[in-house]
C-alpha cells in the first residue's frame, strides 16, 4: 500500500512537470487564485484533491498500523503549506467536505502549526541558491 501511494504521488508530481502549463497553473493558483480561467481553476482543483486524496489515504493507512508510513508526516506539511497559499485558502473551504473528518483536523492542525507556503519552502531552500 505505501508503494501505490507514492506510486500515485509519483504519477501525479510527473504530469506537472512534464506540462509546463501545470507548472504555471500550480504557480500562479498559489500566488493568484483569482487570476485563474475556470479551466485553469479546475485543474488547480483537481490536482490539488488528488494530493489531498492520496495524502488521506497514507494518513488513514498509518492510523490503521500499516508500516514504514514515517513519510506521511511531510505530505502532511506539504499540503499544509499549499493549503496556506492565496488559492489554498479559497480552495480548502471548496474541498473539505470531501474528506473524512478526523483527517481534515489533523490537516488543519498542520496547516496552523505554520505561515510558510510551498512555494515559500521551495524557492527559498539553500539548494536552489546555490
Amino acid at each position: 500500500m505505501t508503494r501505490e501511494i507514492k506510486r500515485d504521488n509519483n504519477d501525479a508530481f510527473h504530469q506537472l512537470i512534464q506540462r509546463p502549463d501545470l507548472v504555471d497553473i500550480h504557480i500562479r493558483g498559489q500566488r493568484e487564485y483569482n487570476n485563474l480561467c475556470e479551466a485553469e481553476k479546475i485543474t488547480w482543483l483537481l490536482w490539488l484533491f488528488t494530493w489531498i486524496n492520496q495524502t488521506e489515504d497514507a494518513w488513514m493507512a498509518r492510523n490503521r498500523g500499516i508500516l514504514d508510513m514515517e513519510w506521511v508526516d511531510a505530505y502532511m506539511v506539504g499540503v499544509a503549506r499549499v493549503l496556506r497559499s492565496d488559492g489554498g485558502r479559497i480552495a480548502w473551504p471548496i474541498l473539505r467536505g470531501n474528506f473524512e473528518s478526523p483527517f481534515t483536523e489533523a490537516l488543519e492542525r498542520t496547516i496552523r502549526e505554520g505561515e510558510e507556503t510551498f512555494l515559500d519552502a521551495v524557492l527559498s531552500s539553500d539548494e536552489l541558491s546555490k
